[in-house]
């Protein structure tokens, strides 16, 4: 009888050992947001603990509203965490946004969370850009441009110049496409009339709107 007491006290001790074992839960940290733009961010996270049960899917889930869920914005990283350190840069966000965002692993179709992280997406505006002064300027010519500075938190898709007879040209009047992006660009528009006045503004268009430069002015040689 005291043998069967002994074998009964070593077995509860075993399972009690077990159950604990299979009590290990998969444990995350949402660690740090890093902001990537407009529209972007990268999210790092750790799996502090991976538990003793396959994680069958793991990746970010993100919401205006506190502790998303699966149901809101997620994307799927991976299967199987190879490594415990891991960092993804969500894409498609709204700019000038809030965002909350936590890590999440699933297993025994149960999701795991990790802590939520609070961040807000940078603000986008027009463009700005200097109109250059007119230079190499003939009868029927004249070299223009422009420099953007700055792209307004956002991509410049078009840059160029308007330009015609009468002040404050827009895109709607003459103008010269020159190629995308930051920083300065130049072209010889031509077919310009002689011994007349012209106005040029440099433009820059990205998804917000069209920005102008200062207006610049310049007359086309006479053509005696």
């Amino acid at each position: 009888m005291k043998r069967l007491y002994i074998i009964a006290i070593i077995f509860l001790a075993f399972k009690s050992c077990e159950d604990d074992r299979y009590a290990r839960i998969i444990k995350i940290q949402t660690s740090e947001v890093t902001i990537a733009g407009a529209y972007s961010a990268e999210i790092a996270f750790e799996f502090i603990d991976i538990g003793n049960t396959p994680i069958t899917e793991f990746g970010l889930c993100w919401s205006t509203s506190d502790n998303p869920e699966l149901t809101d914005g997620k994307i799927i990283i991976g299967t199987h965490p190879e490594v415990l350190n891991q960092k993804y840069t969500i894409t498609g966000l709204l700019s000038g946004q809030s965002y909350y965002v936590r890590a999440y692993a699933i297993t025994n179709q149960i999701p795991k969370y990790g802590n939520q992280l609070f961040f807000q997406t940078e603000e986008t505006e027009l463009p700005s850009v200097v109109t250059s002064s007119p230079a190499n300027i003939t009868s029927t010519s004249a070299e223009l441009g422009g420099i953007v500075i700055s792209d307004g938190n956002d991509l410049v898709i078009e840059r160029g110049i308007c330009y015609g007879i009468a002040p404050s040209p827009t895109i709607r009047d003459q103008y010269d496409p020159m190629g995308a992006g930051i920083g300065d660009y130049s072209s010889t528009v031509t077919g310009l009339s002689p011994g007349l006045k012209y106005f040029v503004r440099a433009y820059a268009k990205n998804y917000i709107g069209t920005a102008y430069g200062e207006e610049e002015s310049f007359t086309t040689l006479s053509s005696n």
